[in-house]
């Protein structure tokens, strides 16, 4: 979490942190939502509120990716110009990686895990939408291949 964000957080008395729990529940109807069940200490708790935010820590979660994937030193997912020499299969694919494409052809990544990427939701957000053209493209071109 960024530091400003971390004294402002500290600093605002309608909000209240977690650290170390885990959500079991949102509760709530169709209206929406009225809290939350946290586990705390291994023990359930209904928590009462109106918004929640997320805050999954700043680390990827790609350890399990390393044998398929190219990540980084840091473990961030390597996508098309940040690919090393030799690890896309272009005698396979006959065509360099899509924008987002991974060293796997037809998987692509942005977002968090996507190397270099500076962590923010808007930014997450828009590589999302370049992303998804990424994907289009991808489809297209399997589309020709089938036909």
């Amino acid at each position: 979490m960024s530091n400003y964000l971390l004294e402002t957080v500290k600093e605002a008395s309608n909000v209240k942190v977690h650290p170390r729990s885990q959500l079991k529940q949102v509760v709530g109807s169709g209206e929406g939502m009225s809290g939350i069940v946290v586990e705390l200490d291994s023990i359930p708790t209904e928590v009462p509120l109106d918004y929640l935010l997320i805050q999954i820590g700043a680390e990827p979660q790609t350890c399990w990716l390393e044998k398929d994937l190219e990540l980084d030193k840091k473990g961030y997912i390597l996508t098309d110009r940040d690919l090393p020499m030799g690890k896309w299969p272009v005698e396979k694919t006959s065509r360099p990686p899509l924008r987002f494409e991974t060293s796997m052809p037809g998987v692509f990544t942005g977002g968090d895990v996507h190397s270099d990427s500076p962590n923010r939701m808007s930014c997450a957000i828009g590589e999302g939408a370049a992303l998804a053209v990424s994907v289009y493209q991808f489809l297209t071109l399997v589309d020709r291949q089938i036909q």
